[in-house]
């Protein structure tokens, strides 16, 4: 699932954004593994009007007790981020 979003957000990045630099960040924390893909191109207007693309991305980890965010960047950008739950004790 990690790889799939990844691989969207990239894409989604290539097709749309303009952006001149990406970051990709793994992090584990509270419990949760995280992957983010952030980047300095046009945004998205408005986060609540999902296209089929994000849609997808949240089907897939809300199967695995996840969540996607997606979140505008001031002045310019996005960050989309996938989560589950770590399953380490």
């Amino acid at each position: 699932s990690f790889f799939r979003f990844r691989q969207d957000a990239l894409t989604n990045i290539v097709k749309h954004a303009k952006a001149t630099n990406v970051e990709v960040k793994w992090s584990r924390l509270d419990g949760r593994l995280s992957l983010s893909v952030a980047d300095d191109g046009v945004g998205f207007p408005d986060t609540r009007s999902d296209g089929r693309g994000h849609i997808g991305m949240r089907e897939r980890f809300m199967m695995l007790n996840g969540e996607v965010q997606i979140q505008s960047r001031v002045p310019s950008g996005l960050i989309v981020a996938a989560s589950i739950p770590d399953g380490e004790k």
